[in-house]
This record gives C-alpha cells, structure tokens and sequence, in this order.
C-alpha cells in the first residue's frame, strides 16, 4: 500500500476535567469507518499484536499487522463511555490503512460534599466574645450569616485570614462549595455572649476643700451603663437616685457612686468627699472708752459660725506692735484681758486664719489710754 494517507483522529463530546457528576464521554472519529479502541486504566490501546505510536503522526500497517488481527490492549468502543471515577481516558482509531496516535482525556469525577465545622464550637462565652473561624476538609468557599438567616452563595464569604468577630449573642450559619459545585448542608452554631466586664466610673473633680460650691460630672467607660449616687455619705444601691446632669456641691458632702451595666456588672463604689468651706465672721467687743493707764480692758469676741479652732490677737501702740498671741476659742469665744503699759492709741485686731471647714476672717478696733 502506497501514498499519502489522511490522519485519522478522534474527538471526546466532554474534554478533560473536574465534574461533581457522573460523566458519559462519546468519542467520534474523522474516519466514519474507522474502529475506535479505549482503555480507562491509564494503559494504551493497540491492535493486531502492536502497540500504536504516540507521535502525532499515522502509522502504515502491513496487511498482515491489520485491525482484522485483532485488538492487543482495550475496549472496541460501541457508544458512550460511563465514568464514574477519576479516570484516565485513552483512545484510538484504526481503519484498514492506518492507526492513529493515542489521544487522552483525565476526568475527575467528584460527588461527595466537603464536610464544614466551626472553631470554636456553638455555646457560651464571656466578654468580648469568640473568633470563630470556619474550616472545610477540602478546598471549598465558605458562605455563612450570623443574624440567623439561611446564607446563599450571594452571602458573605468567609477569609481565613480574618475570622468572624462575634461580639453579641449570634446564630451562625454556613456551608461550603467546593471546585466542582458540591454543596454541603448547612451547618448552624448558637453562641451566646455574656458581658461580663464591669464597667468603671470617674467623678470631674478631685476630692478636696474649696472656698466655694463647684460642680461634679459623674462618667463611665460603657455607654449602656447608669450610675447609682448618694451625697449623704450611705452606701449606693440601684435604688439609689440615677445620675443624669452634674451636682452641685455647695457644702461639705460625702459623694458615692457606681456604674453598673445592663447584665448587673457593677464597678467598685467610688468615694469621693468634698469639704466646702463655709464663710466665717470674727466679732470683736473692745470699748472705745478711753483706759487710763493702770487699769486694763477686756477684750472679748467670737467666731461664726461656732466651732472650736483659735484666733490671733495683734495689739499695737501707735503703730508698734506690743501683743501677739493666740487664743483658744472655747465654744466659738474668746476673752483677754489687757493692761497698757504707757499713754497712746492701742490697736487691736483679731485674726481667724481659717480651718478645713471655715474661711478666715478678722476683725480690729481701737481705743486711747490716758494718764490719769
């Protein structure tokens, strides 16, 4: 047999690659007379006793090396090819003058839904809550919601690389696709976030004395919570009067307080005791009589409002200083008896240098001794 002889091939309807089904492969030769051989284990079809060449090229069997000797390795193809499992399709086709090259096809048959899980796990926690990530046993694409809904694949897809933050009690649902379009069911885990974090409470102002009323604004670090109060000096309770607007402090109070957050966590009781001093007022009785000298004259006052603490007397004689002392107030008075020594104006002043309570405050008078 001599010639130029036309090369026989042969087209699959299904070309190679990954299926989530079972796939029928129908072959067709360019020779409608030509017989079409086939193995699915990998191995090369051949007839009559020899293997076919895989070099693109046709090959010229002599008469007696005809496909009328029979077929050496494979399947006489009939109709379509059933696969069912990862396999790898070969192929050839053969007419009475030629033998084609061996043509491949690789399938992958996968049926089976990849299985999902959660890390961790549906149930209880503390705080600021789990980060969940979601796994897959195979690579697939995750879709999930946490407000309970049924996700879809138009649902958001989950990224390992930033797990899902679940800050409040969620209801989380997922499922996973895989390269060929398997999907698994979809996968539901309860999470269930309890605050458990007391939240803390500050006060504007410092404790301390000062000389007039000021104003005091109560905070805290979580915006949910209220905070409890009382100025008396008691123990706060939830029942306590709730703060809502800055106090005014205008005398001497004992201010406790705390923050307590809508799941009962309470901070500590913050104390905090402001000491207002009150406005003080020295009366001071000295005659304005004149003294002739050698007597002595009684100098006597008090202090309002009533307390125990001390004054200064300064006495000076024409502008000398002749008396400095202190006097110890017995119930908020004070009495001292003084003799001059020589003729002239006597100057007395009585000074309240003020306590933790009260403001100071003085108070002077005069009189003239003379000779007798």
């Amino acid at each position: 047999m001599s010639g130029k002889l036309s090369q026989l091939r042969v087209a699959p309807n299904v070309q190679s690659g990954a299926f989530n089904e079972i796939q029928r492969v129908a072959l067709t030769a360019n020779d409608p007379d030509a017989t079409i051989i086939f193995t699915t284990d990998g191995t090369d079809p051949s007839v009559g006793g020899a293997q076919a060449e895989n070099t693109g090229q046709t090959s010229t069997l002599m008469a007696t090396n005809s496909f009328g000797s029979g077929i050496a390795n494979g399947t006489e193809y009939t109709g379509p090819i059933t696969i069912s499992e990862d396999t790898e399709l070969r192929f050839i086709a053969v007419n009475e003058a030629n033998t084609s090259k061996v043509f491949s096809q690789n399938y992958k048959i996968d049926t089976k839904a990849p299985t999902v899980g959660a890390d961790p796990e549906g149930g209880t926690f503390e705080n600021d809550g789990p980060s969940v990530s979601l796994t897959a046993d195979e690579a697939a694409d995750i879709h999930y919601t946490t407000d309970g809904s049924e996700p879809t694949t138009e649902s958001d897809k989950f990224d390992s690389r930033n797990p899902i933050k679940l800050s409040e009690t969620a209801t989380l649902k997922f499922f996973a696709v895989d390269r060929v379009g398997n999907r698994s069911e979809v996968a539901t885990e309860e999470y269930e976030v309890i605050d458990a974090i007391a939240p803390s409470a500050s006060a504007s102002l410092n404790a301390g004395t000062f000389d007039a009323a000021r104003q005091v604004s109560l905070s805290t670090n979580d915006p949910s919570a209220s905070i409890h109060f009382t100025i008396n000096g008691s123990e706060p309770t939830t029942t306590s009067p709730r703060y809502s607007v800055p106090l005014t402090v205008s005398k001497t109070t004992t201010l406790k307080f705390f923050a307590v957050d809508p799941s009962g966590n309470r901070s500590e009781t913050i104390t905090r005791t402001y000491v207002i001093r009150t406005a003080s007022a020295v009366a001071l009785n000295v005659s304005k009589a004149n003294l002739k000298l050698g007597q002595s004259r009684v100098i006597s006052g008090r202090v309002v409002p009533a307390h125990d603490s001390s004054v200064k007397v300064t006495i000076k004689r024409n502008g000398k200083q002749v008396l400095s002392r202190n006097l110890k107030l017995k119930d908020s008075r004070f009495t001292l008896r003084y003799k001059p020594r020589a003729v002239g104006v006597y100057s007395v002043r009585i000074a309240f240098a003020g306590d933790a309570d009260h403001k100071p405050n003085a108070a002077a008078k005069s009189f003239r001794v003379v000779r007798r």
